[in-house]
């Protein structure tokens, strides 16, 4: 029979749980929640410039991914990170949807190349299949704009 320090046992194991965390989840995690705050400001301004309710809706969704983001960012940190909006001038509808498609893109890789994670993997899978939903969106959207 092998005996085995349980002291070391716990040390491993406590190096472990802090490096998992530390090196897949927090780097440019805090420019994920700013730049999903920034997304809803936007489609909330597309949508009062359209008057479509489905943008509205979007922009309170990429609202409650800015709060799960910056909930990660606590529970990984303990800090509060201080977020706003980085709003730019206003753009055609069309040019702002184009650029909001390849933003969600990019955020889609950035949520599944953090899905694995053993501890917020699940929120970042659901972030990734709600962007994936407002692609779709966007698309139809972009079809049903008139010139």
């Amino acid at each position: 029979m092998e005996h085995y320090d349980p002291g070391q046992v716990t040390r491993v194991w406590q190096r472990v749980w802090s490096e998992g965390t530390e090196k897949s989840v927090l780097p440019g995690l805090k420019a994920l929640a700013a730049a999903e705050i920034t997304e809803a400001a936007l489609l909330k301004r597309l949508s009062a410039q359209l008057g479509d309710g489905v943008l509205l809706k979007m922009s309170r969704e990429d609202a409650a991914h800015g709060d799960c983001i910056r909930g990660i960012y606590i529970m990984a940190t303990g800090e509060r990170p201080e977020l706003k909006p980085y709003l730019t001038e206003t753009e055609k509808p069309e040019t702002a949807l184009r650029k909001c498609y390849v933003r969600k893109l990019r955020a889609i890789a950035q949520y599944e190349s953090r899905a694995g994670d053993a501890d917020y993997g699940c929120a970042f899978s659901w972030l990734a299949r709600q962007e994936e939903e407002h692609c779709c969106r966007i698309l139809q959207l972009m079809g049903r704009l008139k010139k």
